[in-house]
């Protein structure tokens, strides 16, 4: 207002007739309709220095006045404030008590709104973040305390991403202390702190906008209760976004400001009121930029602002080039301080970079091409065409000439609106997609302020063209941009809601000016609506209005906001961490420290929408959720836990479960044996926790194996185990197989089978041993009469043997394995200092090939034991000690024969069907055949056996001759 008054008054005192002339605009005007040159009674002259000096503006094919209120102040000699401050500095709204007390009673909202989550950001004695992804700053924060590094220098590892935004979390934590406390105070009340400064920002736009401090108020009171910036901006979300509204907000407030001092003329360009808000503006953009890897979309509203504040101007008879000019020295500041960042400390890529500078290069080419066309008398439409035509072309450019611009541009509008790479992420869903519901997704993020909020959008873009207002232009272009980009994607939603709730505090007023609660909103350039509908020509200032009032503007408000405000708290409760999953975390955090578990040991594989909590409180490595969002799901419905103990390789540490009705899990599947057996038969997975809602957590071991004989197809197992000093009873059946069963056991305890007590040690879960319940006279014995599977079990000491691309044929007694010169059959068996192997051997073949002319018939890891030469001959070898082997005796093809090699520490023996065939002396050589021996070859093609091998035994001891006898006439010793 005081603009308007201040010319108008250095008017009448610069001219003769000065009054006479501004009285005379004045009363054609007070019709309220646009009028023409010729309604009034001035010469041309005097008329075209009122259009110049901006009281006169024309409007509706025709002219009114700017503002009547401020040239009767002018004409009735109230004192007024300079109208051009030839200081260098901003001009931002008054605000007397009245309003000072309403906007802080707003902003209070706004902080309530905020505090829902507050009881689960402090519990159990930590700081607990929302969410998931802002434990990945919180992970970058505390790796600058730990490192002791500069808060001023950003690691690398984020350099590209949020380097803004980190370095601002460092400073502001050295300049609380630097300790993790302070750290924690940083990023549970960062969001808060900002959002009221967003809050502030936001009723300075609207005032700006709309010169109406009913409006801003409004404004605010709608964006404390819209859910989409509430949960997003509440205690303990300390994501990017918050910092991103936080410089959103001030650089919509600075654009507005600076198309509110429209630049007709390269004058007004220079006027003081104009150049700080460009600078502003200006550095705003750059840090939007820095902030953000997808800062550069949000300088989309810029671009589709120039391309309209263009044509406006050309169709109001303005330059667009002057009316953009302010526009272009913003973004050329934005430029600097994107390049300095980029090319001075490595922050974004430079496609991220240069966009500042692309968006200047289009905004100068469309400023250009339609002060051209437009000095040539061309029609809107024509200049439309030219300047699409320019932007196109600066885009074509930059396509081409950056192929690095051009390839980043075809994937982020992928991932916009394809989610290319970015499935079962929320945040990158439609507003309207099926996750949210068609209908009601817009409801959860805005409730039902968006809908009165759209129409706003539709009449500021009609009002801004239709009567050359640029502010309310780039405002609107800022609100449709931010609807689109949150149709493709509601990570923008909190966005759109900064400037939906400029234009929702706006419909919030039209809506109580259309109820007779109030007049009419104001719409800028010094509007004059009074707030409860007073005399039109008195001043928008606040003024208390009666109870009844009161009560009826409260039912519009909740009309626009009370859904807003039901659906916040919803929201946020719905991305807090409760009390168990704190619990577990911790349960495994004390766990990792008593038993000395540092990274990677104590990593925690877990859902991924908790991933980085967990590991945030027991490994402090929360940087990335990828590998548990790629696999956890896989994981749970697998059948095979041994087969992921070896897959999480370097990541085995923890594992957490819950109640997860989204998995398909058969009874057969880790799943089910984790979260409804606390993983008893996983062998790997150990429960060490478990929560009252259902959470359990696991270490991971490498598990003990318990077997022995039983009779029938299937056994039960039960038993009690100790999970975080509480006892669990477990029951479990177990399949038998061929009077044998197997279970794997992951807790140690006390357990029955088939009647037997088995006990579990604590280094049997450990170290992986196995627990047996057989009693038989000698190390292991393999009978073979199995005739089916590819297991063949051990009835003296539990070392179950695998079979390796091998058959099953006729043994001596009941069934035998036949190779075909590439199986093996590979047993569990550990070395013994002295030791006796028998087997039945039956060749099919001798006399082989050069390269293939020896077979063995019994190895371990550590070399040969017992060959069979290609003249038929018998090779004993001291397996871990001699190379030399020592042959005696003979057996033929398509025959059982009987081999028996016994060691006792000083001699070795062969025996050939009972029959002892030699005997040799052996000195100082210590039996070492390693954890396994693998019968009938090797893991090769080469030197493997041909026919078929029965009852295989060994002892941990030299049998007698007599001994080996007996054995012999057992036929298989079965």
């Amino acid at each position: 207002m005081t603009d308007v008054r201040a010319a108008a008054a250095a008017f009448a005192a610069d001219r003769d007739g000065g009054d006479d002339a501004l009285r005379a605009v004045l009363a054609v005007d007070e019709s309220g309709d646009a009028w023409t040159f010729d309604d009034v009674d001035i010469d041309s002259g005097t008329f075209g220095e009122l259009v110049s000096r901006g009281i006169v503006e024309k409007e509706d094919g025709g002219y009114r006045v700017a503002d009547r209120a401020a040239v009767r102040a002018a004409l009735d000699g109230e004192e007024v404030a300079e109208a051009e401050p030839r200081e260098f500095g901003f001009s931002l709204p008054s605000v007397d008590r009245r309003t000072a007390g309403a906007l802080s009673g707003s902003l209070l909202v706004l902080l309530a709104f905020r505090l829902f989550a507050l009881p689960d950001v402090y519990q159990l004695g930590r700081t607990v973040l929302l969410a998931n992804d802002p434990y990945y700053y919180r992970y970058w924060l505390f790796q600058f305390l730990q490192t002791g590094g500069s808060p001023l220098t950003v690691p690398e590892g984020i350099r590209i991403g949020e380097p803004l935004y980190v370095l601002f979390l460092q400073v502001l934590t050295t300049l609380l202390g630097g300790t993790e406390r302070a750290a924690n105070l940083v990023l549970a009340w960062y969001p808060v702190v900002t959002a009221l400064v967003t809050g502030v920002a936001v009723y300075l736009t609207a005032v700006r906008l709309t010169d109406d401090r009913r409006v801003g108020v409004a404004s605010v009171l709608i964006l404390a209760v819209t859910p989409a910036h509430a949960y997003r901006t509440a205690i303990g979300f300390s994501d990017h976004h918050p910092f991103d509204f936080f410089v959103l907000s001030l650089s919509l407030l600075a654009v507005v400001a600076l198309t509110a001092k429209k630049t007709d003329t390269f004058d007004d360009v220079l006027r003081a009121d104009v150049l700080p808000w460009a600078a502003a503006f200006g550095i705003t953009v750059g840090f939007q930029v820095l902030a953000w890897n997808a800062g550069p979309l949000l300088l989309l509203p810029l671009a589709v602002y120039a391309l309209l504040a263009s044509l406006a101007a050309v169709d109001g008879d303005t330059s667009p080039l002057a009316r953009l000019t302010p526009l272009a020295i913003g973004l050329a500041l934005g430029s600097v301080v994107s390049l300095l960042g980029h090319y001075g400390a490595g922050w974004q890529e430079t496609y991220m970079a240069i966009t500042p500078l692309l968006l200047l290069a289009g905004t100068v080419a469309v400023a250009l091409v339609a002060e051209g066309a437009s000095r040539r008398g061309l029609g809107v439409r024509v200049v439309a065409a030219s300047v699409f035509g320019a932007g196109l072309v600066v885009f074509a450019l930059s396509y081409v000439l950056l192929p690095e611009f051009g390839s980043e541009f075809v994937q982020q509008v992928s991932q916009l609106f394809l989610h290319t790479g970015q499935e079962n992420i929320a945040e990158v869903r439609s507003l309207f997609s099926t996750q949210f519901g068609i209908i009601t997704g817009p409801f959860f993020f805005f409730g039902l302020s968006l809908f009165f909020a759209i129409p706003a959008f539709a009449w500021a873009a009609w009002h801004g063209w239709n009567h050359d207002r640029p502010a309310w232009l780039v405002a609107s272009a800022y609100a449709w941009v931010f609807f689109v980009l949150t149709i493709a994607q509601v990570r923008f939603a909190g966005e759109l809601a900064i400037v939906g709730a400029v234009f929702g505090g706006f419909a919030f007023v039209w809506l109580a000016n259309r109820l007779e609660l109030a007049a009419a909103p104001g719409i800028g350039e010094s509007s004059t609506s009074n707030p409860w509908r007073d005399d039109d020509s008195e001043e928008a200032t606040f003024t208390l209005p009666d109870a009844r009032t009161v009560g009826s503007l409260f039912v519009v408000f909740l009309l626009i906001g009370g859904l807003c405000a039901m659906m916040t708290p919803i929201r946020t409760g719905a991305i807090t961490h409760d009390a168990s999953t704190v619990q577990t975390a911790n349960a495994m955090n004390e766990y990792a420290e008593t038993h000395n578990q540092t990274w990677p040991e104590n990593y925690v594989f877990s859902e991924w929408s908790n991933n980085r909590v967990y590991n945030a409180f027991v490994s402090g490595q929360s940087k990335s959720y990828g590998y548990a969002r790629a696999n956890y799901v896989d994981f749970l419905t697998s059948t095979n836990g041994s087969e992921w103990y070896q897959t999480l390789g370097s990541r085995r540490g923890f594992v957490v479960t819950q109640p997860y009705p989204a998995v398909n899990a058969s009874e057969d599947s880790l799943y089910y044996k984790l979260q409804e057996q606390w993983g008893v038969g996983t062998k790997h997975y150990r429960a060490i926790y478990g929560s009252e809602n259902g959470k359990k957590a696991f270490e991971t071991v490498e598990g003990a194996t318990i077997t022995g004989p039983a009779n029938g197809s299937q056994s039960q197992l039960s038993g009690t185990i100790t999970v975080d000093g509480q006892s669990v009873d477990v029951n479990q059946n177990v399949d038998v197989n061929h009077g044998v069963y197997v279970t794997n056991i992951s807790n140690p305890g006390t357990y029955t089978v088939n009647g037997q007590s088995v006990t579990v040690s604590e280094d049997d879960v450990a170290d992986g041993d196995r627990v047996s319940t057989f009693d038989g006279p000698g190390v292991a014995s393999y009978s073979f009469n199995e005739g089916e599977g590819d297991v063949a079990y051990d009835r003296w000491g539990g070392h179950h043997a695998k079979l390796h691309n091998v058959s099953w044929t006729e043994g001596v007694n009941g069934s035998a394995v036949e190779f075909n010169g590439s199986g093996y059959v590979q047993a569990p068996v550990p070395s013994q200092d002295e030791f006796t192997v028998s087997l039945w051997v039956k060749p099919d073949e001798l006399d082989t090939t050069s390269g293939n002319d020896y077979r063995h018939l019994v190895r371990g890891s550590t070399g040969a034991m017992l060959i069979l030469e290609e003249n038929g001959r018998v090779s004993f070898r001291i397996p871990g000690g001699e190379r030399r082997l020592w042959m005696a005796g003979q057996i033929s093809n398509d025959e059982w024969s009987h081999i028996t090699a016994v060691y006792n520490g000083e001699s070795r023996s062969l025996y050939i069907n009972g029959e002892n065939v030699g005997t040799q002396e052996v000195s100082n050589e210590n039996a070492d055949w390693g954890p396994w021996i693998r019968i009938g070859g090797n893991a090769g093609l080469s030197h493997t056996f041909n026919g078929s091998i029965d009852s295989t035994q060994v002892y941990g001891r030299a049998l007698t001759e007599g001994e080996v006898k007996n054995q012999t006439s057992r036929a298989g010793g079965q």
